[in-house]
């Protein structure tokens, strides 16, 4: 791992994104277990160097669920190519490890973080155009899209892996028949004095889906893109009010669970465990059943005439998933950063990792006939805000009744025209 990272403004974005990132607007890592145990060397599984092997180093971002996925990927590819020893930082904390490490002037060969990943680290890589082109590589498929293609130049920089589809969960016990898509989800009657939904406001991919979904719900693909590559002319679509007003019939007769803005996604588990909401829009169902056996612990050690559920029922309790209609896919990014001394043989193992079976990678196992991805474009450092999270901070007052569906794509359109200035191209 002795690669000097040669461009300084990489370092002096993740220096200001170092001071933003972590710890801002939506908790961002879904298990906050994570500790700096976690992240180990993986041993090699190939033979002792002789001094013609290469040495690639990953950088995997992996939960104790996925770890074993990506284990398997990379002693494969190993055992493939004797040649080649695969160094592998992984585990949950591995961003900032990266991150660190980058600001040191080491850079990795392989990447490999979430799309929800907070830590700045591919937003900066990507400003930078610090990427390597990895057109036509073998393994990509049709979801090598306009997510993958960060600058609109046709060429693909990021290779999407693990696909997970977006939708909400319910509780079985609670609701008998569920709605067929987004506008039945909307028109839901709950029980008298029960929420409709609930959804993690710490949590940015709680809202980002819904609101997706609710977009291709009655706009189409090139629409949203549009509106996701900021094109400002975009949010004037009736299609895209048509969306924000199914949004805004949430709002009605207290269909959203009040504290939802300030949930994790554990309180989520507990609220539609417990019947408190009809729905829930949980990103990691695991993380988040074990953070709701947390809170009834508390909750009943608090108050000894609490009557919610306990620990033991939702440890036992099997929430449904429901995809809605044409859904936000929630993707990884792998990618090769450009200064990486072995391109060629990255590119090799990125393939590899592309033909295995990653499937330990979907968050809730569901398949969805259709899935969209989009990646917002970079915005310089000084840019005053973050477009994605302006969609989400505003949906969340529509969902409350506080802004209206017009007010909403109104204000979002004076965003995008503000940010058009801070596009890096």
């Amino acid at each position: 791992m002795k690669k000097l990272f040669k461009k300084n403004v990489l370092i002096a974005l993740l220096l200001v994104i170092s001071l933003v990132a972590f710890g801002t607007f939506a908790g961002c890592k879904p298990n906050d277990d994570s500790s700096s145990e976690e992240s180990k060397e993986s041993e090699p599984s190939g033979s002792v160097p002789t001094g013609d092997e290469v040495t690639l180093t990953a950088y995997i971002y992996a939960t104790e669920e996925t770890k074993a996925a990506w284990i398997a990927a990379v002693q494969a590819f190993e055992n493939a190519n004797e040649n080649v020893i695969v160094d592998t930082v992984i585990g949950t904390d591995v961003a900032e490890k990266l991150r660190n490490d980058i600001l040191g002037g080491i850079i990795p060969d392989v990447v490999f973080l979430p799309s929800w990943d907070g830590s700045g680290v591919t937003n900066a890589l990507i400003a930078d155009k610090a990427l390597a082109d990895i057109t036509g590589l073998a393994g990509l498929s049709g979801d090598d899209n306009s997510y993958c293609r960060p600058y609109g130049d046709s060429k693909t920089y990021i290779a999407p892996v693990g696909e997970t589809v977006f939708g909400v969960w319910y509780n079985p016990a609670v609701v008998t028949e569920a709605p067929a898509d987004i506008d039945a989800l909307a028109a839901y009657k709950a029980a008298e004095g029960k929420a409709v939904l609930a959804f993690a406001g710490k949590d940015a991919n709680s809202l980002k889906g819904l609101f997706v979904s609710a977009l291709l719900s009655s706009a189409d693909k090139a629409t949203a893109d549009k509106l996701f590559a900021m094109d400002a002319a975009a949010w004037d679509d009736a299609n895209v009010a048509a969306a924000a007003s199914k949004l805004s019939a949430f709002a009605a007769d207290g269909g959203v669970l009040y504290d939802s803005y300030q949930y994790s996604q554990g309180d989520v588990f507990y609220a539609v465990a417990n019947g408190d909401a009809a729905f829930g829009v949980i990103t990691d169902m695991e993380a988040a059943r074990a953070d709701a056996v947390q809170i009834a612990t508390f909750a009943a050690a608090e108050d000894e005439s609490y009557s919610g559920i306990t620990a033991d029922k939702i440890k036992t309790t099997e929430l449904k998933f429901l995809p809605l209609g044409v859904s936000y896919a929630q993707l990884g990014d792998l990618y090769i950063p450009v200064e990486s001394e072995n391109v060629e043989e990255a590119k090799k193992l990125v393939s590899a990792i592309l033909s295995a079976d990653m499937s330990a990678l979907n968050g809730n196992g569901a398949e969805a006939a259709e899935t969209y991805s989009y990646r917002t474009p970079a915005l310089s450092a000084d840019a005053p805000m973050d477009y994605e999270r302006t969609i989400i901070n505003r949906l969340t007052s529509v969902l409350y009744g506080d802004t209206s569906a017009a007010a909403f794509t109104s204000q979002m359109k004076a965003t995008a025209e503000e940010l058009a200035a801070f596009v890096i191209k």
